[in-house]
């Protein structure tokens, strides 16, 4: 915990970009979760502080691994593109071609992007508008392979080149976007990495700090690379090996000190939905009691009953953590405008608990205005989950 900036919150308001690069880039799915991230490691920071950073660009919100969207910090905004690229370019390029938009059509849709986001940021909408007929549609070929128009691809692979930025258009609980010209190169001070295994290096250079101890499977589970090329690239990078209980070989940067003491048994977290601390982790059991393998939780992706604790990869509750181990679940009552809690034995509740949900349900009810984990969730969605509370 201590690494992922847990053990012992920044107090006051710190700087978001820093925040990040030191506990780990934040997974935006156009809800709340990237903000209770930010909370439950700085809890004095305001959400319109994280706001003027992603308008200032020293945070941004860019695919990265396994070609997801991360809030990440503009200085590393360049690595993030280039691995996200190396992961999604080929296939973008070929799903083109399979609709018959060939090299040449690409660069004329293209310049026309360019030239349109000249006059200033569009979002897709005012880029479609912008192009009219400039723009074929794809007919049955592109309804075929889910491809309706060129552009949204096109500008993906603008986006991989830099010649075209990315910024949100309000915050990091929308999934709305606008497009610009890039005022700056993104690749600037950037590893001049193009092959699989340098970039995945790279990435591992970014992410172990704050995710190890963590096994090969992990990084490649979390990063989206091939196994073959975590394995050279954490040769690559040096790093060291420990034997960790349950997990076994896990990497770790040299010189990284021995934890000097586990996490106190009463220390306290409410923590959003796959926060990285629960995420890092590419099997869930990891996260909770022996005892507890056997409980159902939710995983993202997951379809049928519900996997156990034993069996999840990613558990995607809502996770109440105490001593480092999640004891319970919580989830924002749409109605009440609270949160509500519950831990599954009586006698892993703490008195602090409560005073943490107060603080939780106010950051959401005041500041960010809704508790949605997802752009598709709903209130619904969220009475369901509050069924599955602790009593």
């Amino acid at each position: 915990m201590a690494a992922q900036g847990l053990a012992a919150p920044a107090a006051g308001e710190v700087d978001v970009a820093s925040l990040v690069a030191n506990t780990g880039w934040l997974r935006t799915l156009g809800g709340a979760e990237a903000y209770l991230a930010v909370n439950a490691r700085a809890p004095g920071l305001s959400v319109a502080t994280v706001n003027t950073a992603l308008a200032s660009g020293a945070l941004r919100a860019l695919p990265s691994a396994r070609g997801c969207l991360y809030a990440l910090p503009g200085a590393h905004a360049g690595l993030a593109l280039r691995f996200a690229a190396s992961l999604a370019r080929k296939r973008t390029v070929r799903d083109l071609e399979k609709v018959g938009v060939d090299a040449v059509e690409q660069a004329q849709v293209a310049a026309a992007v360019v030239a349109a986001l000249a006059a200033g940021p569009l979002g897709t909408d005012g880029l479609r508008a912008a192009l009219k007929g400039q723009l074929r549609t794809l007919g049955e070929l592109g309804k075929k392979h889910g491809i309706a128009s060129p552009l949204p691809p096109v500008v993906r692979l603008l986006e991989f080149d830099g010649r075209v930025a990315r910024r949100i258009a309000a915050g990091l609980d929308e999934d709305r976007y606008l497009w610009s010209l890039p005022d700056a190169d993104v690749f600037a001070g950037t590893p001049d990495e193009d092959d699989a295994v340098g970039l995945a290096a790279a990435l591992l250079r970014v992410w172990l700090p704050h995710a190890g101890p963590a096994t090969l499977d992990e990084f490649a589970e979390w990063s989206g690379a091939g196994k073959r090329d975590c394995r050279a690239a954490a040769e690559r990078v040096g790093v060291e090996w420990w034997e960790v209980e349950e997990l076994g070989p896990a990497m770790v940067l040299a010189g990284t000190p021995i934890p000097a003491a586990p996490v106190p048994e009463d220390h306290v977290v409410f923590l959003g939905s796959l926060d990285n601390y629960t995420a890092n982790r590419a099997a869930a059991r990891f996260m909770v009691a022996r005892e507890d393998w056997s409980r159902r939780t939710t995983n993202f992706g997951a379809r049928g009953e519900p996997p156990t604790f034993a069996d999840a990869r990613w558990a995607s509750q809502r996770h109440i953590v105490r001593g480092g181990v999640i004891v319970g679940t919580w989830e924002y009552d749409p109605d009440a405008q609270i949160v509500r809690w519950g831990t599954w034995r009586t006698h892993d509740r703490l008195p602090e608990m409560q005073a943490h949900a107060e603080r939780v349900g106010a950051l959401l009810r005041d500041e960010v205005g809704h508790g949605l984990v997802f752009s598709l969730d709903s209130a619904a969605e969220q009475r369901k989950r509050l069924a599955t509370i602790p009593p």
